[in-house]
């Protein structure tokens, strides 16, 4: 605001103040700035900091609920089939790193008893491991990325959201990039499953090409319980 319309004059009031008087003109400057509305109001309830799973709520409801499936919740076999697939590698003999997993410490016996190797081969066989095999490897690649309101959903003006997140295998080459993440979902239909998880990946995206500077090529979901792979368009967002 112009300083001139914050001070005044005493002889610029039609009244000095006394007691419970005040002049008309500065009773009506004080009433228009207490009821002052701000252009940026959205901005002032903008989270400042989030997390994908925050923003992707479907997400977190449908993987952390917990569900009997094969020997334990979908947390926890969700859980360690990310950190298996995080630690083989995906071209060697499946049994030979089946029990590397164990002699590495990376799972426990106990663990490696809930884990199906038969799953595992048949997801390693699934055609999206045979096409980034000359690709350079990212696993569990953590982010950092500034985004705009509406890009996660939410109302504002020029305020930025900085979303962290942690991408399961992001396969790299000639600046392109392949984005894949892993999921344990009962989720039967193929449409529902880019529908839940759509934003995620957006997320995921939009932090490749912003940081990395790289351009998405293709976004696959592993659908880890239905030993499945579905491609989400970027025309799917």
């Amino acid at each position: 605001h112009n300083e001139s319309e914050l001070v005044f004059k005493n002889e610029e009031m039609e009244d000095k103040v006394a007691g419970n008087e005040v002049s008309n003109k500065l009773s009506s400057l004080i009433k228009r700035n207490l009821t002052l509305n701000y252009d940026y109001e959205k901005d002032t309830v903008l989270p400042v900091k989030s997390s994908v799973s925050k923003l992707n709520t479907a997400d977190a409801e449908e993987y952390y609920k917990t569900v009997e499936i094969f020997g334990g919740s979908s947390a926890e076999m969700g859980t360690l089939y990310h950190k298996a697939l995080e630690f083989i590698n995906f071209y060697n003999n499946v049994d030979d790193e089946y029990k590397k997993l164990v002699s590495l410490g990376v799972l426990s016996q106990e663990e490696i008893a809930n884990l199906s190797i038969d799953k595992l081969k048949n997801i390693l066989s699934l055609k999206v491991f045979e096409e980034i095999k000359n690709y350079s490897h990212y696993k569990e690649l953590k982010f950092y990325n500034l985004v705009k309101p509406e890009e996660v959903g939410l109302e504002g003006n020029d305020a930025e959201i900085l979303v962290q997140g942690i991408m399961d295998l992001v396969a790299v080459k000639d600046n392109e990039a392949i984005l894949i993440d892993y999921k344990l979902s009962k989720i039967a239909s193929d449409v529902d499953l880019v529908s839940k998880y759509k934003k995620q990946m957006k997320l995921y995206s939009l932090a490749i090409e912003k940081s990395l500077k790289l351009t998405v090529k293709k976004i696959y979901l592993v659908n880890i319980l239905r030993e499945k792979c579905i491609e989400i368009k970027k025309e799917d967002f």
